[in-house]
């Protein structure tokens, strides 16, 4: 639901005016998985990584997000425009009471929420954590749609052509990470900003143009 406060934190109230059944699944697992640590003595450790927007590609690009259907993620459905795979952005909602009116999103390469979750593996095992633990895994920042267009843009090179129309059901307005407690215990922030991101979503889609190749070695 709509945050009560910005940043948000460990500490945020969850599982109040859920707008969708993937969150409501998520808080449902996660009070399953505390329920289990409080009832058994130190036999669980789990570590709840709240991961915000995850985007990108890998660096070889040889790995991306190709949906096979009109695109829910920002990142792929406007590199698939880019690509002249589809007519059109569609930016749903241009009302929000944002600096633009649009979504804004904490959005994080994948690589870096690769490396957090072997941090945390590393962690578990050699610092013997016991219990519940919960980590946000974001950039700390949080972008609107035309911020993330135009840095497409700029490394691409390319003109993506958009339309906004209604918002979605379920969707906020704003949402974005504080970190501090995963910089401060786990010793991790993200290595890669936006344009970082922007760069390997569109070395991935030159690369692979219709996506995966069941004939290609990216598979």
């Amino acid at each position: 639901g709509k945050p009560r406060y910005l940043p948000v934190d460990e500490s945020h109230p969850t599982g109040q005016s859920l707008t969708s059944p993937y969150a409501k699944s998520a808080h449902m697992s996660e009070q399953i998985l505390q329920d289990l640590c409080a009832t058994d003595d130190n036999e669980w450790t789990v570590v709840s990584l709240r991961i915000f927007n995850t985007s990108g590609a890998h660096s070889s690009a040889d790995i991306g997000e190709h949906p096979l259907t009109v695109p829910k993620n920002l990142m792929p459905y406007v590199s698939q425009v880019a690509a002249d795979l589809r007519p059109e952005l569609r930016v749903y909602g241009g009302d929000y009471d944002t600096v633009d009116g649009t979504g804004i999103r904490d959005y994080i390469h994948v690589e870096d929420v690769c490396d957090a979750i072997g941090i945390v593996l590393k962690k578990m095992l050699s610092d013997k954590w016991s219990k519940w633990y919960t980590f946000n895994v974001g950039s700390g920042y949080g972008h609107s749609v035309p911020e993330i267009i135009a840095a497409f843009e700029s490394v691409s090179g390319l003109t993506v052509p958009h339309v906004v129309t209604d918002r979605r059901v379920a969707d906020i307005g704003q949402c974005w990470a504080d970190i501090s407690l995963a910089e401060q215990i786990l010793n991790w922030r993200p290595k890669r900003n936006i344009t970082d991101i922007c760069q390997s979503v569109m070395n991935w889609q030159k690369k692979n143009r219709n996506g995966f190749d069941l004939n290609n070695n990216n598979v």
